[in-house]
């Protein structure tokens, strides 16, 4: 069975979209015909029905070129990343603000964040991950950033196949950061960048319709240190996670 990959977020180089390939195949016809027109009329022996002739067919092109370039401009708008991942955005805020007010009633979650990851090409030998939506949640920012799969939270479950929670009980952000070297495959430098306060997370993998291979991941996290270790919290993510899995097996 064929694995299909989740699209990024980069916005395509010209020379992948459509529309100046319409430019380019619709522009000979047009200057010939459009040659064909002056050339007739500055014939001596000027003959309107051929002048009348090349000048309609001229226009003709010129309509046509027209509608087919804006046919393809929007079928460009279609393939860029903010409405190809339209569906799995409202998908991840929808199970972002179940679990929110399912929090707040109860106290918990504070600062929650929820995005999603692709696994970038190859899939049968992933190497990065990137996030693909603005976080839901708080600092809703985070699109088009890049991960090592064999870093952090996220990298691990792509590689485990497998639902994985972190909950941190250090109390500084220097012992935070020093667990995420230790215990999560980090560099320094690469802790430093991350959000503060990110005390828990969860990350849910997602299969493709083999099963076998990993296409994305679901992340979380809270400053709220043992939020995802509660089991009310993990049967609502576990719902929703299996909702967009379904959306996403489909979907691409």
């Amino acid at each position: 069975m064929q694995t299909n990959h989740l699209p990024g977020v980069r916005q395509k180089r010209l020379w992948q979209k459509r529309w100046p390939r319409e430019v380019l195949f619709n522009g000979p016809p047009l200057l010939v015909a459009g040659t064909a027109a002056v050339k007739s009329w500055r014939e001596p022996l000027f003959e309107p029905w051929m002048f009348g002739l090349t000048a309609a067919t001229s226009v003709w092109l010129i309509l046509a070129a027209l509608v087919r370039v804006a046919a393809a401009r929007a079928e460009d708008d279609m393939d860029g990343p903010d409405t190809v991942h339209e569906g799995l955005d409202a998908a991840v805020s929808t199970m972002h603000t179940m679990l929110a007010e399912w929090c707040d009633k109860r106290k918990c979650g504070t600062d929650l964040r929820t995005t999603f990851h692709r696994v970038v090409p190859p899939i049968h030998e992933p190497q990065e991950i990137e996030q693909i939506i603005n976080y839901a949640g708080s600092g809703g920012e985070g699109a088009g950033r890049t991960f090592p799969v064999h870093i952090g939270i996220a990298g691990r479950a792509v590689r485990s196949k497998a639902p994985l929670v972190m909950s941190s009980q250090h109390r500084t952000e220097d012992q935070l950061r020093s667990e995420l070297v230790r215990e999560w495959g980090c560099t320094a430098a690469q802790a430093r960048r991350l959000g503060p306060g990110r005390y828990s997370a969860m990350a849910v993998p997602v299969l493709d319709r083999s099963g076998q291979h990993p296409i994305g991941v679901i992340y979380l996290d809270s400053s709220d240190r043992a939020l995802f270790e509660r089991n009310d919290v993990a049967e609502i993510v576990g719902a929703g996670a299996k909702a967009i899995s379904d959306f996403v097996t489909k979907r691409y």
